[in-house]
């Protein structure tokens, strides 16, 4: 996040860490769904 957060002008609102994203959307009543890959790209299920 921090990487991203250097990478755009300054005012942006972004949320300083991972967790704080995650909070943020659900706080939102919004939901995510995380699915992991390895790293050649097969995703795991």
């Amino acid at each position: 996040m921090q990487l991203l957060k250097k990478a755009l002008p300054r005012g942006e609102n972004l949320p300083k860490s991972f967790g704080d994203a995650r909070k943020l959307i659900r706080d939102l009543g919004l939901h995510y769904e995380k699915i992991d890959a390895c790293e050649n790209d097969y995703v795991l299920f």
